[in-house]
């Protein structure tokens, strides 16, 4: 069970390493278009989005989310998100997980085997766990 939910960590490292991969990959796509049509830088303001001349002199207002880059942005915001949750949800898995062990399970102190809590016989070894009288106390 626990290394089921452990797996989950490399998963969601995988998931963001592949966001920063598209995020990168649409701004490369991004500047490909740029070059595409010979646009050049013209004015970059504080806010929003650059102004380009094409060769012409005419204006484009270019903008990320009207050419190809989006798709791939949006991608990567899916991935980075789902690459967080994997991650934590392996991490929070992984201590209750452990906590359920502990509490339900205990070791057989002549063969060191895990068994149920409530166990009075080691089903590997055959010897008593406890003694009867204790267990039929505890009932």
């Amino acid at each position: 069970m626990r290394k089921g939910i452990i797996a989950l960590i490399p998963v969601g490292t995988i998931a963001l390493f592949l966001a920063v991969a598209l995020w990168g990959g649409s701004q490369a796509l991004y500047n490909i278009y740029i070059e595409q049509y010979n646009l050049s830088l013209e004015h970059t303001r504080k806010f929003g989005h650059p102004r380009y001349k094409d060769v012409e002199g005419h204006i484009k207002w270019l903008n990320y989310w009207k050419n190809e880059a989006r798709l791939y942005r949006g991608v990567s915001i899916c991935l980075f998100i789902v690459g967080c949750g994997l991650i934590v949800g392996g991490i929070c898995g992984y201590k209750k997980a452990c906590r359920y062990q502990i509490e339900m399970f205990k070791k057989c102190p002549y063969c060191n085997k895990t068994l149920r809590r409530d166990a009075i016989v080691c089903r590997y070894c055959d010897r008593e766990l406890e003694e009867l009288s204790d267990y039929l106390n505890k009932i």
